[in-house]
């Protein structure tokens, strides 16, 4: 099963593939101590030569760097999205009073011709 998967009704399955390439590499790793060492001791190590623990952290460490990109990234797509909205209403409030104003011109104008015919 893919991770997004369609049924015959069309509508989207969100599943969990197992044995990805990620799952493959964080239960294959060589023996060694279960020591974790931080992110930054484990920037140069070969990756394919780690233990489970290291290999945790490695993986942990990537997750929360994608989480804090996309996490920025939304935060800038939803400053834009206030921008134009803010710009929108402005826009609207704008023809808004436009049409209140021809309708009050256009009531005065008939007021003003049914008293001169008076």
């Amino acid at each position: 099963m893919q991770i997004f998967d369609s049924d015959e009704v069309e509508w989207t399955t969100i599943g969990v593939k197992r044995d990805t390439v990620l799952d493959i590499w964080l239960k294959t790793s060589i023996p060694g101590s279960w020591y974790a060492r931080s992110i930054h001791e484990l920037h140069d190590v070969d990756v394919f030569e780690t233990t489970v623990a290291k290999r945790r952290v490695m993986l942990n460490s990537w997750v929360l760097e994608m989480k804090e990109e996309l996490g920025e990234r939304l935060r800038h797509a939803l400053s834009s999205y206030n921008v134009c909205k803010t710009k929108l209403d402005i826009i609207r409030t704008e023809v808004n009073l436009r049409v209140l104003c021809k309708r009050a011109s256009s009531a005065s104008q008939l007021v003003d011709m049914t008293l001169s015919t008076v």
